[in-house]
């Protein structure tokens, strides 16, 4: 009654509680209809009586499809939307919300894009990538694919674009008669090839097949910076299997690019990622990269596809709002790692998994008394569904012995490239510094390499029902029992274990070998740096994993020549070699090892490099 009698009161008062008014206009700086593959930036207009800032979220569907989230709620009033698959009408969509009076109001606006066939026939066109092009082929029907064959004009061996699955109209099974457009990357400068579309069985067989068409590819621009190669040992005989290298160099600047480029270092794509780093490809023929801001609101992941343009993002203010109301901690930074997981069939295809950088004070652990706490550096591993939002996610600090400090001891101060999470804290423990993740399909887990306590480890996820509990640890001190049989007198064979590795991989999709799986890792070697041999070099390894028994073989352990102790990658290549990379050198170098560890392929440029990737073309995955 008294808190009835009290409203009286205020209302008879006058004093009426005032509700902001927020609306929100979304207008595209092109008038539609548009041919397929234009890009076209929309920009969202606030009117709002009440003061706050303003978040965005921008979204599109074709009709009678899901709505996707391109752009989750970040600062920025802007997108640009660049669909290249089919025409149709679309909708495109933003949500606007105040983040003082969390009031929020929706617009949406409907686009549509025009067919790039002329008269019925393929159709080529260039791409803000002048070595890309769009190719735009007539419809196919299902349960056919369709893909683009490309060569230069007289040359017997051709390249062949992915496939696409040929398509049915949304919700009926009726045949989809949009056009089918790739795009096609992987080809030098100024140059001219010979495309043609042709429709591939589900068998893989040949169906049917397109005329040829010419196209020339354009200069590279004067601003795009390439670092001149030097090989030092020239590809050998097999290194076809994988002739594309992708390189993610780090000091670039402002002119800062992501390179492919044949054996010999010759361009074959590039993007200018404005000092964001490329993590990894998928199998859609798009890729996955990180960028760091001066705050964490302008820290995102996103996807481009080959042309480089942006077509999904979020950010880490937005991905640390989700992981705070689920129960989960904070993060500061997307590190290291973002990649697709590629698990066909299941509902956890296409959902993404990145680090992120959390932190802990401790006033027990690792040094931290009452008196003097000390701010304990941590990784969070994340899951995203295929519309960006948190699905899973694993707390460090609730799995591992937080007791256990670095092995090394690293420490991260406001001078070195590891800072400090937490304000007033000069110095922090550089706790775990994970630095790649990757999903084990045949158990729906997760493994993620442990830099800092030279530990590669596997998580409890299952698919996204785990429970996030370690299911083992590899490396000194931890689960497995280590042999060398085969791996001779290699280079300090009495230090098998990796430490401070990078890139830890499993290979072949998991195929088993007698009950075993590859794995690779690079040794940066850091830690038998500096206990066991004082002039080591790092190494890149593989690994025979009998899971079950808890034991590994290490089959190959190459020498790499130099000392990296930083960054790097290994990767199992398909001639049975590997493909090693030390990062944190300048010149930094690639090199290929056979299975006695001998170097067969040697090649440098003056950049430091987080990791490169050996790859068939553009289209397929070195490692999933």
């Amino acid at each position: 009654m008294r808190q009835r009698a009290a409203l009286l009161t205020f209302i008879a008062a006058g004093a009426l509680p005032v509700f902001a008014t927020i609306t929100v206009t979304l207008v595209p700086n092109l008038a539609g209809p548009q041919p397929v593959g234009t890009s076209v930036t929309w920009t969202a207009t606030v009117a709002d009586s009440a003061a706050g800032a303003h978040d965005f979220r921008f979204t599109a569907r074709r009709a009678g499809e899901p709505v996707r989230i391109l752009r989750d709620f970040g600062t920025s009033n802007v997108w640009t939307w660049t669909h290249s698959s089919y025409e149709g009408d679309f909708i495109l969509g933003v949500v606007v919300r105040n983040s003082v009076t969390k009031e929020s109001a929706a617009a949406t606006a409907n686009y549509g894009l025009r067919t790039r066939l002329v008269t019925g026939l393929a159709a080529i066109n260039p791409t803000r990538n002048p070595l890309v092009a769009l190719f735009s082929g007539p419809p196919c029907l299902k349960p056919n694919s369709m893909r683009v064959r490309f060569r230069q004009p007289g040359a017997a061996e051709s390249q062949t674009t992915g496939l696409v699955r040929c398509r049915t109209q949304a919700g009926i099974a009726s045949p989809d008669l949009t056009s089918m457009n790739v795009y096609v990357a992987g080809m030098y400068p100024r140059t001219t090839y010979m495309m043609r579309w042709e429709t591939v069985s589900p068998a893989g067989a040949t169906v049917l097949v397109g005329a040829e068409h010419p196209f020339t590819t354009g200069a590279l621009p004067p601003a795009v910076n390439v670092p001149t190669f030097t090989i030092k040992a020239p590809p050998p005989a097999g290194s076809e299997i994988q002739p594309v290298l992708i390189e993610n160099y780090l000091n670039r600047g402002t002119s800062q690019v992501v390179t492919a480029t044949d054996l010999l270092g010759r361009l074959l794509w590039y993007y200018d990622t404005a000092g964001a780093s490329i993590d990894r490809t998928t199998a859609d023929g798009t890729m996955l990269y990180r960028k760091r801001g001066a705050t964490s609101r302008e820290g995102i992941i996103a996807e481009i596809d080959l042309a480089g343009n942006q077509l999904v993002e979020t950010n880490v203010a937005r991905v640390s709002e989700q992981l705070v109301a689920r129960g989960y901690r904070r993060i500061v930074n997307f590190s290291h790692e973002v990649r697709r997981i590629f698990n066909p069939g299941k509902p956890n295809d296409g959902f993404i998994v990145v680090i992120g950088g959390t932190d802990m004070i401790s006033t027990v652990h690792q040094g931290g008394t009452p008196e003097n706490p000390v701010d304990i550096l941590g990784d969070e591993i994340i899951v995203l569904d295929q519309n960006l939002q948190l699905a899973w996610a694993w707390n460090p600090f609730q799995h591992l012995d937080v007791s256990r400090a670095a092995v090394l001891g690293e420490i991260c101060t406001p001078t070195t490239i590891c800072k400090p999470y937490t304000p007033g804290f000069t110095r922090a423990n550089d706790w775990l510094h994970t630095n790649s993740v990757q999903y084990t399909p045949w158990d729906g887990n997760l493994i993620a390499s442990l830099r800092s306590q030279d530990w590669v480890i596997k998580i409890n996820y299952a698919g996204g029902a785990g429970d996030g509990r370690v299911l083992w640890r590899m490396g000194p001190d931890g689960d497995f029992s280590i042999t060398t049989n085969g791996a001779g007198t290699s280079h300090d064979i009495g230090y098998p274990w990796f430490s401070h590795q990078h890139d830890a991989e499993f290979e072949l999709r998991g195929a088993t070998f007698g009950g075993r799986r590859v794995m690779t890792v690079y040794d940066n070697g850091n830690t038998r740096r500096a206990r066991f041999n004082r002039a080591a070099h790092s190494r890149c390894q593989s690994f025979a994993v009998d899971e079950a028994n808890r034991t590994v073989n290490l089959n190959i352990n190459a020498d790499t020549g130099v000392y990296a102790e930083a960054l790097g990658s290994a990767q199992l290549l398909g001639n049975g070699n590997l493909n090693c990379t030390g990062g944190s050198l300048i010149p930094s170098t690639t090199t290929e090892n056979d299975r006695a560890g001998a170097i067969q392929y040697h090649v440098e440029w003056p950049e430091n490099t987080y990791r490169t990737l050996r790859m068939r073309d553009l289209y397929t995955p070195g490692t999933p």
